[in-house]
């Protein structure tokens, strides 16, 4: 499946290409290697895109490299179907650092063209375990143009969510 815009795989760095928007949300999600590795399996089997509205269509355990993904995102009392394609697994370890996640790209199913970044980082020396959000985007088509701000709203809207999802997931 072809992706929307170029340039790709610039979110993992946590860049943005001129014309899109940033969104990044980070959070403290837990302080043991046990709720490390609890988010990990929850972001494997992509049950972080699975809540209240939310709700991914691609069986759990498909994360790999050129898999596709499609949700269903509910705003505003309106449903719409995004699908994207992963272009990057993550899974980096480092003597302090274990990094964990996948970067997906934008398809012509989808209401945005760009990139959206779901990274875990697990630090062994004080067992703190944080979620990164990271996308850049801009509206596909004249009406999600127009609805820019309401967009804009529902992305910062589901960072909050997702990251509150997997912390109320930990044990």
């Amino acid at each position: 499946m072809v992706l929307t815009y170029q340039p790709r795989g610039l979110a993992k760095l946590h860049q943005t290409p001129k014309g899109f928007t940033t969104n990044y949300y980070h959070q403290k999600i837990g302080s043991t290697h046990a709720e490390f590795l609890e988010a990990k399996r929850i972001i494997a089997n992509l049950d972080h895109l699975n809540w209240e509205w939310v709700e991914c269509m691609t069986e759990p355990n498909q994360l790999q490299l050129d898999s596709i993904i499609a949700t269903q995102v509910r705003y505003l009392g309106v449903w719409a179907l995004d699908i994207s394609k992963v272009i990057e697994i993550i899974d980096e370890k480092t003597d302090d650092l274990i990094r964990f996640g996948y970067v997906m790209g934008s398809t012509k199913y989808h209401v945005l063209h760009g990139e959206e970044a779901f990274i875990l980082e697990y630090n062994r020396q004080n067992e703190e375990t944080h979620y990164h959000i990271y996308s850049y985007s801009k509206p596909r088509g004249s009406l999600m143009r127009l609805g820019g701000p309401l967009i804009r709203r529902a992305q910062r809207k589901f960072v909050r969510a997702a990251a509150q999802y997997l912390i109320d997931k930990l044990p």
